[in-house]
C-alpha cells in the first residue's frame, strides 16, 4: 500500500502542528533535562521528538529514546506515550517492524491502565501498520474498533483521522466512490484545520480523482498537498505527492514535466531518508527512461525500486510484524487467563475468608448466647431466691399480723367476757364496793382495742401494698366487707379466727364465703378462695 494514504494518527502533532524545527538543537534537549520535576522532562522531550518527527529521524529518536529511559517503568502513562511517539516516528520512516512493536508495547501498557482513549487511538496506529502489509481486512478491523470508541465520545478530530484511514484502505481496494465519502467524512470533522491531516486527505483525495479520470481535480488537489506539507516541513509527504504529480505527467506524455517532478521527489526523499517516498519516484523514472529509450538507465532504476521495496515490505518483514501482532497477542490472552484465575483465586480466597468470618461470628455469637443464658440462669436463681426470701419474708409478716390481731381479739374477747360478768353480779355487790368494781370495768374497757380492723387493715397494706388496687380492678362491685374478708382469707384465715377478729357469728362468716364465691365464678370448681385470692 502507498503509504501517503495513511494518517499517522499522533495526539501530541495536534497540539505542536505549526512549529517544526528546521535544525537539530542540541541545547534545547539539555535545557529540558534541567526541568526539576521528571514529568515535564519527560512530557518536553516528547514535544521536542514530535517537532523532529519531519526534519531529522536521528534526533527524533533519540530525544524520544531519552524520553523512555527517563519515564522507565515508574511512570506507565509516560512511558506508553513514549513508546507510541516513537512508534510513530518508526512508522513514518518506514520501519515498520520496529513499529509495530512500539505500537503493541504502548497498547499493553495502556490496556492494563485501562486508558480506553489512548487504546483507540493505538487501534489505528496498528491499523496502519496492518494497511502498508496490504491486509486491509485486519486493518479495517482495527480502524472499526477505534471508530466506534471516538463515536462514542464525539470525539471530532481523531474521527477525522479514522474516517482518513479508512478511505485510504478503500482507495487500495479500488472502491474509490467509498473512498471519496469516508475522505469526506474526514473533512466534515476535522474542525481543527488539521494542517498535516488536511495535506494527507488532500493527496489521498487526488489519487482518487486520478484513478476516476478527473486529471484537472487531481493535480489541483496535488498542488495544494504540497503548498500544506512544504508549510509544517512534512518533506516526506511533500516528495510522495511530488511523485504522484510526476506520474499523472506521465500518463499525458508530459516526459519532461514528469521528469522534473521525479528528480525533485527524489531528491527530498534522500535528503529526509523517506524510503518510500523514493521507492515511488524511482519507479516513476524508471518508466521515463524505458519511454525515452535509456533502458540501462530504466534497468538501474528498476534495480534500486527493487531493492527498496524489498526494504520496506518484504515477507520476512511481513513474518516479522505478524510475529510481532502474534506475541502481543499471545501475551495478551495469558495476562487475561492469568487475571481470570486471579479473580478466581481472589473469588475462593473471600469465600472462605467469608466463611471462616461467618464460622467465626457464630462461634462467638454461640459463647456470647451462652454466656448470656448462663448470666440469665444465674439471675433467675437469685431472682427465685430473692422470691422465696420475700415470699417468706411476707408469709412471716403475714404470720405475725395474723397472731398479733388474733392476740389482740382473744384480749378483747377475755375483757369483754370479765365485764360482762361484773355486769351481771354489779347489781348484788354492796354499795360500799360498786364504785370500786365501776373503777375496774372503766380500766377493762380502756384496755379494749376499739379500733382492731383499722389497725389490722393498716399493717395489712404495709405487706399487700396493692392487693386492694388489684382486686378492685377486677371486681369492682365488692362491698367493704367483703373487700375485708377478702383480706382474713389472703392470709388463709379460718372462719373461726375470723370471727374472733369481726365479732361475726361462724354461720355469717361462711355464708359472706359462699357469695365470694359466686362472685368470683368458683362455685363449681375446685379452685380455693385462698388460692384464688393469692394471685391479687
Amino acid at each position: 500500500m502507498r503509504k501517503h494514504h495513511l494518517l499517522l494518527f499522533i495526539f501530541i502533532l495536534l497540539l505542536f502542528k505549526n512549529q517544526y524545527a528546521q535544525n537539530i538543537n542540541r541545547s534545547r534537549v539539555d535545557s529540558v533535562l534541567q526541568f526539576d520535576d521528571e514529568t515535564s522532562r519527560v512530557e518536553a522531550l516528547l514535544s521536542l521528538s514530535s517537532d523532529w518527527l519531519f526534519t531529522n529521524k536521528t534526533e527524533a529518536l533519540e530525544t524520544c529514546n531519552l524520553a523512555i529511559s527517563i519515564a522507565d517503568n515508574q511512570q506507565l502513562n509516560l512511558l506508553a506515550k513514549a513508546y507510541s511517539t516513537r512508534g510513530n516516528i518508526y512508522f513514518y520512516y518506514d520501519d515498520y517492524v520496529a513499529a509495530m512493536a512500539d505500537y503493541t508495547v504502548s497498547l499493553d501498557l495502556y490496556e492494563k491502565q485501562k486508558e480506553a482513549s489512548n487504546v483507540a487511538n493505538l487501534y489505528s496506529h496498528i491499523g496502519n501498520v496492518k494497511a502498508v502489509q496490504g491486509n486491509y481486512p485486519d486493518a479495517l478491523q482495527y480502524y472499526q474498533k477505534s471508530l466506534a470508541f471516538f463515536n462514542a465520545q464525539n470525539d471530532s478530530n481523531r474521527l477525522a483521522g479514522v474516517y482518513n484511514n479508512i478511505g485510504g484502505v478503500k482507495q487500495e481496494m479500488k472502491d474509490y466512490q467509498s473512498a471519496l465519502i469516508n475522505f469526506k467524512l474526514s473533512e466534515q470533522f476535522d474542525i481543527g484545520n488539521n494542517k498535516f491531516l488536511k495535506g494527507l486527505r488532500s493527496s489521498n483525495m487526488a489519487d482518487c480523482y486520478y484513478k476516476i479520470g478527473n486529471i484537472d481535480k487531481a493535480m489541483q488537489l496535488y498542488e495544494l498537498s504540497i503548498e500544506i506539507k512544504q508549510s509544517i516541513q512534512d518533506y516526506g509527504g511533500v516528495a510522495q505527492s511530488q511523485s504522484s504529480l510526476a506520474e499523472i505527467y506521465l500518463h499525458q506524455k508530459k516526459y519532461k514535466e514528469a521528469k522534473r517532478y521525479a528528480d525533485k521527489a527524489i531528491n527530498v526523499a534522500k535528503e529526509y531518508k523517506a524510503i518510500t517516498q523514493q521507492a515511488s519516484a524511482l519507479k516513476v523514472l524508471k518508466l521515463i527512461a524505458a519511454v525515452e529509450g535509456d533502458f540501462e538507465t530504466a534497468y538501474l532504476y528498476s534495480n534500486a525500486y527493487i531493492v527498496m521495496k524489498d526494504s520496506i515490505m518484504s515477507p520476512k518483514i511481513a513474518d516479522r510484524i505478524r510475529e510481532t501482532e502474534s506475541n502481543y497477542l499471545f501475551e495478551k490472552e495469558n495476562r487475561i487467563q492469568s487475571l481470570e484465575q486471579e479473580k478466581k483465586n481472589l473469588f475462593y480466597y473471600i469465600i472462605i475468608t467469608l466463611l471462616t468470618l461467618g464460622a467465626t461470628f457464630v462461634l462467638i455469637l454461640f459463647l456470647l448466647q451462652r454466656q448470656r443464658v448462663q448470666r440469665l440462669k444465674h439471675k433467675q436463681i437469685l431472682l427465685n431466691i430473692e422470691k422465696e426470701n420475700l415470699i417468706k419474708a411476707i408469709e412471716e409478716k403475714d404470720k405475725v399480723l395474723v397472731s398479733n390481731t388474733l392476740h389482740l381479739a382473744e384480749k378483747n374477747e377475755m375483757i369483754n367476757d370479765l365485764s360482762q360478768k361484773l355486769e351481771i353480779h354489779f347489781a348484788n355487790i354492796s354499795e360500799k364496793n360498786k364504785p370500786e368494781i365501776r373503777q375496774i370495768l372503766s380500766g377493762l374497757n380502756q384496755h379494749k382495742n376499739n379500733q382492731l380492723w383499722e389497725e389490722f387493715e393498716l399493717r395489712f397494706l404495709e405487706v399487700h401494698q396493692s392487693f386492694y388496687e388489684n382486686l378492685q380492678e377486677n371486681y369492682p362491685d365488692l362491698t367493704p366487707n367483703e373487700r375485708r374478708l377478702c383480706a382474713f382469707l389472703k392470709l388463709n384465715m379460718n372462719t373461726k379466727e375470723i370471727s374472733s377478729i369481726t365479732l361475726q357469728s361462724s354461720e355469717s362468716i361462711e355464708k359472706a364465703r359462699t357469695r365470694l364465691r359466686k362472685k368470683f365464678n368458683l362455685t363449681n370448681t375446685q379452685t380455693s378462695l385462698v388460692a384464688f385470692l393469692n394471685q391479687f
